[in-house]
C-alpha cells in the first residue's frame, strides 16, 4: 500500500499518477490543443493549476486521458513560471524558451536577442510543421515587471 501524500503545501504534483481526477478537464485542454485553440486555466490560487500546467506535457498523463499520447510529434512544449527571476526582461524569457525547445530535439543556431529573432525561431517551427505550445505559470506576475510593457 502506498502511504505517499503527493499534495503538500506550496509543492505542485509533477507525477501523473499523482494526480487524482480531472480527466475531463484535461481531455477538453487536450483537445482544444490539437485543435489550435488558445486554453487559460483560471481559479483561485492553490487550486492546482501549477500542478495541471507540470503534467500536461507528460506523455503518461495523455496516455492515462486518450490510452495514447496525442500530443508528440508535431507539437512542442516550453514551460515559464512568470514568478521565476530569471525572467528580468523578455529576451531572458524568449532565450528560456528557445533552450527548452532545443533540450527537445528543436534546432536553433541564434540566441534571442529581440521580438523579430524569436518570430525567426517560431518560423523554423513552422517550416517544420512543428506547433510551439507554451505553457505559462503565474503569468499575470509579468503585469508587476516593468520590463514587459505593452506596447
Amino acid at each position: 500500500m502506498n502511504t505517499h501524500n503527493p499534495y503538500q503545501v506550496s509543492q505542485p504534483i509533477t507525477e501523473p499518477e499523482d494526480f487524482f481526477g480531472r480527466k475531463t478537464e484535461f481531455q477538453m485542454v487536450y483537445e482544444m490543443l490539437l485543435s489550435g485553440d488558445s486554453v487559460n486555466l483560471i481559479g483561485p490560487r492553490r487550486i492546482g493549476k501549477s500542478s495541471f500546467l507540470k503534467v500536461l506535457p507528460m506523455p503518461a498523463m495523455q496516455q492515462r486521458v486518450f490510452g495514447k499520447e496525442v500530443l508528440r510529434e508535431k507539437h512542442v512544449f516550453a514551460s515559464v513560471n512568470l514568478q521565476d527571476s530569471m525572467y528580468d526582461t523578455p529576451a531572458n524569457l524568449l532565450n528560456d524558451v528557445v533552450e527548452q525547445l532545443k533540450e527537445n530535439g528543436v534546432e536553433f543556431d541564434a540566441a534571442i536577442q529581440t521580438y523579430a529573432d524569436f518570430k525567426k525561431a517560431l518560423k523554423i517551427l513552422s517550416e517544420k510543421d512543428i506547433r510551439l505550445i507554451l505553457l505559462f505559470d503565474e503569468f499575470d506576475s509579468v503585469k508587476q515587471n516593468d520590463q514587459f510593457e505593452l506596447k
